[in-house]
């Protein structure tokens, strides 16, 4: 079952990190790497909403205690589309 409330609160955060990303670019404020990652942000709030309105299967890439890589149990149900786990490693490491 499709949850709204769900849906409504990641497209409310969706659009308020666009609309701050938006009014910053359209002031010229010097920031570009924020006014950049606030579109980025955006864009994954609405495709998180579009993830749960369509109730589609939804994977974290990013777990730090269980990495992709190494989870037995997608890797069973995918295994075409398992990156290896060194991938995510290197990507966030400071």
């Amino acid at each position: 079952m499709v949850e709204t409330a769900i849906i409504k609160e990641w497209l409310d955060k969706a659009e308020e990190d666009f609309e701050f990303a938006l009014v910053n670019l359209l002031e010229g404020k010097p920031f570009a790497a924020m006014i950049c990652f606030h579109f980025h942000q955006s864009a994954e709030k609405y495709l998180k909403a579009f993830i749960v309105a369509h109730d589609l299967d939804f994977i974290n890439l990013v777990d730090p205690v269980n990495p992709v890589g190494n989870s037995s149990e997608y890797t069973k149900k995918r295994p075409e589309q398992a990156p290896p786990s060194s991938l995510f490693g290197r990507t966030y490491q400071l």
